[in-house]
């Protein structure tokens, strides 16, 4: 059982981290030796589910460096840059630093320093320095439903060295942006036509150097919007991708799809309003928001009854009726089979056969 690989993203998009699968938390318990060897082998050890950090301060992008030896005053550790995070163990791998192996080194969160930027740490200093948060604090989370991530602000509540900052959390820093991968797709040898052909105008509409006559008005709009089969005089050569531009079009698109369900959307939307008007006319004693309550029952019993006959022609139009129609007619003609088996059922008399009483009395009576 493995755990699930580091995250090179910037952004939070879920909080699975934070609890354990079922088959994870079964090897946590109980790991079998072959687990036990592939985990010292790989220096994997996972946090309990309580331990994990919810808010990742420390993100692929970011600048960070281990932490300084307090009891060494002139400790000054290397800068590297964050390469993926690891939430399960709640690790941090570092690009450029690296193992005999190949792979990336890694710190613990908890001892990894993060550089917020270059400043003049008094106003005595003509040189900047590297300034590094000691203390890093957070807003609330909140989920944002147009990005589909989860998103707070991190401030540098305690720096080092010490600098003051305007503001009453400290200083804001800004997160890293996250680099869009590399399109790796082949050129395609057969495309002969340059981006900058398709998009030029090849052709437009005829506009008169003069105004166009009174009597001419309604043939000259109605040839430029409509299109007819046989152009005006000023229209002789039309090109066709202007009469096919419609026909080209997949009525089974998502854009088409999506313009006819909102259509419909509206339409239905609408007729709420009409509802309402028709119980306001006549209250019939009711009070205005009554009317107003029975008329947004009727347009919701409506829409129902609209709804429910639009799945009942979609399904016959699926041909769903006629295959009802012979399953029917399939199961009837089986019923009809087994019961003339059953009729001409003719058993063979043996010792073995019982004759009912009711049977038996009517031969005695004979």
């Amino acid at each position: 059982m493995s755990i699930p690989p580091a995250s090179t993203s910037t952004y939070t998009r879920d909080l699975r981290h934070l609890f354990s699968s079922v088959v994870l938390r079964r090897a946590l318990a109980h790991p079998t030796p072959q687990q036990k060897r592939l985990w010292n082998l790989e220096h994997i050890k996972v946090v309990p589910d309580q331990r994990r950090i919810l808010q990742w301060n420390i993100v692929p992008g970011d600048f960070v460096r281990r932490l300084p030896d307090r009891f060494k005053p002139n400790d000054d550790p290397e800068r590297f840059e964050v390469l993926s995070v690891d939430k399960y163990q709640n690790k941090v791998f570092l690009k450029g630093n690296k193992h005999r192996d190949g792979s990336a080194k890694s710190f613990p969160y908890s001892l990894c320093q993060l550089y917020i930027g270059d400043f003049y740490v008094n106003n005595k200093s003509k040189q900047r320095t590297s300034v590094y948060a000691k203390r890093v604090g957070s807003t609330n989370l909140k989920y944002n439903w147009r990005t589909k991530r989860f998103e707070w602000v991190r401030y540098a509540e305690a720096t080092t060295p010490r600098i003051s900052f305007q503001g009453k959390r400290g200083y804001r820093i800004p997160w890293p942006k996250e680099q869009q991968p590399e399109y790796r797709g082949s050129r395609n040898e057969f495309y002969d036509t340059m981006g900058s052909d398709a998009h030029e105008m090849s052709w437009a509409p005829f506009t008169p150097g003069k105004k166009v006559p009174k009597y001419l008005e309604n043939e000259y709009i109605s040839d430029l919007y409509n299109h007819p089969e046989e152009p005006a005089e000023w229209q002789a050569s039309i090109p066709i991708e202007h009469l096919m531009a419609r026909e080209l079009v997949n009525p089974l698109s998502r854009a088409r799809r999506q313009e006819r369900w909102q259509k419909t959307a509206a339409i239905i939307e609408d007729s709420k309003v009409e509802f309402v008007k028709r119980e306001l006319q006549d209250l019939h004693g009711r009070r205005r928001q009554d009317a107003k309550r029975d008329g947004v029952f009727r347009w919701k019993m409506a829409v129902q009854k609209y709804k429910a006959r639009v799945r009942w022609q979609r399904w016959v139009k699926r041909g769903g009726k006629s295959r009802l129609e012979v399953r029917v007619k399939r199961r009837h003609s089986r019923s009809v089979r087994k019961l003339r088996r059953l009729r001409s059922l003719r058993l063979v008399e043996a010792q073995n056969q019982v004759i009912p009483a009711a049977e038996r009395r009517g031969k005695h009576s004979d």
